[in-house]
């Protein structure tokens, strides 16, 4: 996938600043486009999770999201 344009509050570009500053990642300081793919697919888990708890296991949506699971 290519580039995606997005904006940051301003807090969140300081918690970007500090992660790239102090975070690691596979022993390693990661760049901030790993932490924002990190950070989307923790989110997506997050979400995931939910909604496979309430959904139908028949669901379309739930089969589409099974399928980008990491």
């Amino acid at each position: 996938m290519g580039r995606v344009s997005y904006s940051l509050t301003d807090d969140n570009k300081r918690r970007l600043d500090l992660l790239t500053a102090f975070g690691i990642l596979n022993g390693r300081t990661p760049t901030r486009e790993e932490i924002v793919n990190e950070c989307i697919k923790a989110y997506f888990m997050e979400v995931f999770g939910r909604y496979r708890e309430q959904a139908d296991p028949n669901d379309m949506m739930l089969k589409m999201m099974e399928e980008v699971v990491p």
